[in-house]
């Protein structure tokens, strides 16, 4: 009863320590589209190779000169964040397989690339970003989610500084996602933690920030259940939650 009155007095839940060792193993997110800008081209040309299927990327910028990329699949899209230009390639029909992609800056420098799965037919992809404000920027962690022309984007966490350090694994069950947090940058802060998503809307259920120096290594959800692996052992938190 005492739980059940915390969740309905909380607008979106919480997360409720446990020990993992009694486990048995056995704000709404909004459309986030951002403009590219005019004079920016991106040209995805699909190729085969022997029995492989690539789609090459050529970026072009007036003022940035042009860019390019190669990714595994059939077809390719692109679409601005305010992180940059992410193209992504994938098999139509197939979304058992993931897509390749890779976020460019707007000056047109490869930031990364990787391989993702897709839950549904929805993306969901991390991204640690440095945010340049009026008079000073920070570090920013982002979630954000890709299904069909819709985007929409949640922060995760935030600090002070350039990033030194960044990493943010995720995983996605039907109901939620589960975002693990470890943010260090060059004045020597840090934060670490995990936050819960709904996986449909992006709603931040709750988040729990972990002691200085436990750093998060990976994070996996098990119904309402989500554990996370750190630099100091396993830690496990139930999903209370009205969505």
């Amino acid at each position: 009863m005492v739980v059940l009155a915390v969740v309905l007095i909380l607008p979106k839940g919480v997360l409720i320590k446990i020990d993992p060792a009694d486990i048995n193993p056995n704000d709404l997110g909004t459309s986030d589209f951002f403009p590219c800008p005019p004079d920016l081209q991106v040209k995805a040309e699909y190729y085969q190779y022997q029995l492989d299927h690539f789609v090459n990327f050529t970026l072009a910028h007036e003022e940035s000169g042009r860019a390019n990329i190669t990714l595994e699949g059939v077809s390719g899209k692109h679409i601005c964040i305010p992180e940059g230009i992410f193209v992504y390639s994938y098999y139509l029909g197939d979304p058992a397989v993931g897509i390749n992609a890779a976020l460019f800056d707007y000056n047109l420098s490869l930031k990364w690339w990787r391989h993702f799965q897709i839950v549904d037919n929805r993306i969901y992809v991390t991204l640690g970003y440095y945010s340049v404000g009026t008079f000073s920027g920070e570090t920013k962690a982002f979630l954000y989610l890709i299904s069909g022309d819709d985007v929409k984007r949640k922060e995760v966490a935030n600090i002070e500084g350039h990033p030194l350090g960044v990493r943010l694994p995720l995983d996605i069950n039907e109901k939620y996602v589960a975002v693990a947090y470890y943010l260090h940058d060059e004045i020597g802060n840090e934060r670490n933690g995990v936050c819960v998503f709904t996986s449909g809307g992006l709603i931040k259920i709750a988040c729990k920030e972990f002691e200085e120096w436990e750093r998060p290594v990976n994070v996996k959800l098990e119904g309402d259940i989500v554990y996370v692996q750190t630099t100091k052992g396993v830690k496990a938190y139930k999903i209370i939650s009205l969505w």
